[in-house]
């Protein structure tokens, strides 16, 4: 287990830390020796593997900041690869169904064209 140093907090992380999104990246940079983006946490946090936890404003009680700050637990561990996923081993019935569809629809715009030339 990699160990991660806080300049901010002026000690190695602890799981309970929340880290802002510069923060996370460069953990997530240490692990996956690649760089990351920023953004990239938000599609992270999209996909569910990892949570976002943001903060009321102290100055407007009623307004949600929209920083997003990271647990250090969710993140010491991950690795970002920069592979793409495996390729799904087989479509979805609906993904089927779509294909056909668009198909016959392909062979009815072909057909309609001969009869319009025939008809013209």
């Amino acid at each position: 287990m990699t160990e991660h140093f806080s300049e901010r907090f002026d000690r190695t992380y602890q799981d309970n830390d929340l880290l802002d999104k510069y923060e996370a990246v460069a953990v997530l940079v240490a692990n996956s020796h690649h760089p990351i983006s920023p953004e990239y946490l938000s599609k992270l946090r999209q996909r569910g593997r990892v949570i976002g936890v943001n903060f009321k404003d102290a100055a407007h009680p009623e307004r949600v900041t929209r920083e997003f700050y990271y647990q250090y637990a969710q993140l010491r561990d991950m690795v970002i690869s920069t592979e793409p996923g495996p390729p799904r081993s087989s479509e979805s019935s609906n993904a089927q169904r779509q294909r056909e569809w668009r198909q016959r629809q392909k062979g009815k715009g072909q057909s309609r064209e001969k009869r319009l030339k025939k008809a013209g």
